[in-house]
């Protein structure tokens, strides 16, 4: 039932999800930036390679595509660059919850536009530090 989350009894909260069986997102905890500037932890990006229909996507919508920014701290800018090093898009991830780390991109660029299969850089920019990383998407 797709439409079901749209439903106002459908419970909001992760705990009256977990109730009813309803379906969740794995999130990753905040990594803290002494762990990133030391290198014990690594921003992620799943899934990598991006293919059509990961698991992240709603399956009965065809437009329905984005990745997860993984292991991020508190507060972050993602800066996410083609190989030409043209600025596709930028997030601003801020977070005080403690079990949520991630971030999610639908693929679209800043100027609304679906980006294509190929090479993209991530520039992650936090206190004290930045991370840089690669995913693909194949469509």
């Amino acid at each position: 039932y797709p439409f079901a989350t749209t439903n106002t009894f459908y419970p909001k909260t992760s705990q009256g999800q977990k109730e009813i069986g309803g379906s969740f997102t794995v999130k990753s905890a905040l990594a803290s930036t002494a762990d990133l500037i030391s290198g014990k932890t690594k921003v992620l990006v799943k899934p990598n390679p991006y293919k059509q229909k990961a698991l992240f996507d709603d399956a009965t919508l065809w437009y329905d595509h984005k990745i997860v920014f993984m292991n991020l701290p508190g507060n972050a800018k993602i800066t996410i660059l083609d190989v030409s090093g043209q600025v596709i898009d930028e997030i601003q991830f801020t977070s005080s919850d403690a079990n949520n780390g991630s971030t999610f991109w639908d693929m679209f660029s800043k100027d609304g536009v679906e980006v294509a299969s190929g090479l993209y850089i991530f520039v992650v920019e936090y206190d004290g530090g930045q991370q840089v990383g690669y995913f693909s998407i194949l469509r």
